[in-house]
């Protein structure tokens, strides 16, 4: 049911963009504070007036049931929702969900935002604040009191208070800490967030927009306050040899292009650049040479440029200054490889390859993954084609093995064959055939020899005959205005892709319909309109990133949203991977946070190590016989054994309050903790079975672990992160 549920709302909000209004920018802006961390706009599909009148979007939406579809199942998955819960006693839930269903609804038609801001340290825990605001007009009180009977379900003792209140202009907000009613500052006057939205879309839809530069600021901070010296300094090398502290903030912005859905995203990184970033954004541009290599009928291009051999090579450089002993290994690893593979692997293959990539579907090749050719000119020909023949003798030693001996058992090979002039290595299984070759100069690599001979047989010296000539990829080109500029670019021609990637698509509806159908939910026979209905408002779909002093760039146009998907599957190779390069800087972010609640976690078994030696101090140099007996040295302070990554605050919610006696809170330490105390039984520091150094005091929960890593605080005083295997082995555990 949850899966059910969370496909509806995806699906509802895509829809959403089917109804009425003026497009409005930057929703609520204007009533965010500026210290937002992330926010998040939605214009209100009452909003998007004469742009969605007159899209190719409503001429979908027109010939399709998805209107009906999100009209009639929606209420159908509450009322099941509400017959479950009745059945099990839950006489309230009929309320609940009318009033979740009211909110979502205001939700989607109105302008809505979403706030993410520092950590509130006035509760019980620290979290972050996060904001829900919507202009829900002349429904905003009613929607405050179903927020707040909402919230009145949430248990007392939870560490989250959910507040609703109405503000000026009739603006909902819901809260998870007291919403300032005067904001000195609000982002939409932040001239870092005015300077940002430069580089999106006009009068967006939806906004997207992450502060990476405060995140990763508040982590330094909390790792410099916590760490040991020789953290701070692992630290810094991070940060200097990754480069990502030039990152500072991210957007995306998604509306109306015309007729067309257009999409822009925007990594800020200015010059001067650091570390691995600078080999990131460094990217050439595609040159036109490596494009003429796709003949003129090509439905499908996606071409980048990418030197693996510097990017491979940073990419040591950068682990061997993070990590001394990893590099070592890293190191261990690739001389491991040369030596089987007699080359190496770095210099003579990586480095004789080019920095230019293509890869198209055609009349003359084939269509699909299946009929995919990829072609790459190659700096050092002779070379690289030693050194992937090198690569193939040891795969086929490898691969052989003892079957030599057993004439009944089958061999897999990469069997050498002549076509012509042209000598093909493809390896020799049922169904597929995987193979390359080079000529003049060039790699070639296909699924089957007959559509890499095909992909070699066009002339890229004849610019007339090549995609260059298509007059769809032309337009298509200069739309997004990155003709001479662009480091990747992808074209789908999806009135003719539309006809092959129409019955994926309907396979994967039908995955979602099918299911809602099987629980009962009864939806409409035909969601999706005949293809026929669709081709009328197909134009191309294009995409291309491009690099300068500011940053990352990504522009993309589509028919309406999700048009790619008529593509084909090659199409989700085009479609995602914009996403992985936006998504990969929060993902080191959230790294970032991760690690800093490590160190923090180390910082709190390092005080416990100061309690536990003040304790034995006073007490003859006998061990503290729990952890609760160290409380009064730390100053009652209850957060100290609570592990910051316990992410959900949970175990603080039940601390006891403020100004608590240190019985009190001695007892719900020794019942709470997060970290479990080993030195009881009457030991003394000066006669412990083992080192001090070694005799480990306390550990992290085991149920905390990250990556297989708890925090460990041993006699000495020293903290360390070590594998929960070895913690086992040490305490003698199974």
């Amino acid at each position: 049911m949850r899966a059910i549920r969370f496909a509806l709302v995806v699906a509802f909000v895509w829809v959403a963009v089917g109804r009425g209004g003026e497009v409005r920018g930057q929703a609520l802006a204007d009533r965010v504070p500026a210290d937002a961390l992330l926010y998040a706009g939605w214009a209100g599909a009452e909003k998007l007036g004469p742009a969605y009148s007159e899209s190719r979007l409503k001429g979908v939406m027109d010939a399709s049931n998805l209107p009906q579809l999100l009209a009639e199942l929606g209420p159908r998955v509450v009322r099941r929702v509400q017959l479950e819960q009745m059945l099990e006693g839950d006489a309230g839930v009929r309320e609940m969900f009318e009033g979740v269903l009211g909110l979502g609804e205001a939700v989607w038609k109105k302008p809505v935002a979403l706030y993410v801001g520092p950590l509130d340290y006035s509760g019980k825990a620290p979290m972050p604040k996060v904001a829900i605001l919507c202009d829900a007009g002349k429904d905003a009180p009613r929607l405050a009191e179903a927020v707040t009977k909402l919230a009145a379900r949430i248990p007392a003792d939870a560490p989250v208070k959910v507040r609703a209140v109405v503000a000026a202009g009739d603006v909902l907000i819901v809260s998870n800490f007291a919403y300032p009613e005067r904001i000195e500052e609000t982002l939409g006057q932040r001239p870092q967030f005015v300077e940002a939205l430069k580089h999106g879309r006009p009068s967006p839809a939806a906004v997207a927009y992450f502060d990476a530069e405060k995140v990763l600021n508040v982590a330094s901070l909390a790792i410099n306050m916590a760490g040991d010296a020789k953290t701070t300094q692992a630290w810094q090398r991070m940060l200097l040899t990754t480069g990502v502290a030039g990152v500072k903030r991210l957007l995306f912005t998604a509306g109306f292009d015309g007729r067309d859905w257009g999409t822009q995203a925007y990594v800020e990184a200015p010059q001067p650049r650091m570390g691995l970033l600078a080999t990131l954004l460094e990217a050439k541009p595609v040159s036109d040479e490596v494009l003429r290599r796709a003949p003129q009928s090509s439905t499908w291009v996606a071409a980048s440029c990418v030197d693996l051999a510097q990017l491979v090579g940073d990419v040591r450089s950068a682990v061997a200054r993070i990590h001394p002993e990893t590099g070592r290994e890293v190191d261990a690893v690739f001389g491991d490889v040369n030596s089987a593979l007699g080359i190496d692997f770095q210099k003579d293959l990586l480095a004789a390859l080019g920095d230019q990539w293509l890869a198209f579907n055609s009349e003359q090749t084939g269509h699909g993954v299946l009929g995919l050719a990829v072609v790459h000119p190659l700096r050092d020909a002779a070379k690289a084609e030693r050194s992937l023949l090198a690569l193939q003798k040891h795969a086929n030693a490898m691969m052989k093995g003892d079957g030599e001996d057993d004439p009944s058992e089958p061999i897999v090979q990469i069997e050498t064959t002549k076509i012509g002039e042209l000598t093909v290595h493809y390896l020799a299984v049922p169904a597929l055939a995987p193979c390359w070759a080079v000529k003049d100069g060039t790699l070639y690599v296909a699924m089957f020899p007959q559509i890499l001979v095909a992909a070699t047989e066009v002339d890229g010296a004849a610019a007339a005959r090549s995609v260059l000539a298509n007059e769809g990829f032309a337009a298509a080109r200069k739309r997004l205005g990155v003709e001479a500029t662009a480091a990747s670019v992808s074209y789908m021609d999806l009135p003719r892709l539309a006809p092959r990637g129409y019955q994926m698509l309907l396979a994967l509806q039908r995955t979602g319909l099918g299911m809602a159908d099987m629980y009962g939910l009864q939806t409409p026979g035909m969601v999706l309109p005949p293809l026929n209905k669709i081709v009328p408002h197909l134009t191309a779909s294009a995409a291309a990133t491009w690099v300068d002093d500011a940053g990352w760039h990504y522009r993309g146009v589509s028919p309406f949203p999700g048009a790619d998907l008529l593509g084909g599957e090659q199409a989700l190779i085009t479609t995602a991977a914009p996403a992985a390069v936006a998504a990969g800087i929060p993902a080191a972010a959230a790294q970032a946070r991760g690690q800093a609640r490590a160190v923090q976690s180390l910082s709190n078994l390092r005080q416990i190590g100061v309690g536990a030696l003040m304790y034995s101090n006073d007490n003859k140099g006998n061990l503290p016989p729990d952890l609760g007996a160290t409380v009064k040295y730390l100053n009652n302070n209850a957060q100290v054994y609570v592990s910051p990554l316990r992410k959900d605050g949970s175990m603080m919610m039940m601390a006891p309050a403020p100004g608590a006696g240190a019985d009190e809170l001695a007892k719900w330490v020794n019942q709470n903790s997060d970290y479990v105390y080993t030195g009881g039984g009457g030991r003394k520091v000066t006669n412990l079975p083992t080192n001090p150094s070694e005799y480990i005091l306390a550990y992290e929960k085991f149920e905390l672990a990250k990556n297989g890593m708890v925090g460990v605080l041993y006699a000495d005083g020293h903290a360390a992160t070590v594998p929960v295997a070895l913690v086992k082995q040490s305490l003698g555990m199974k």
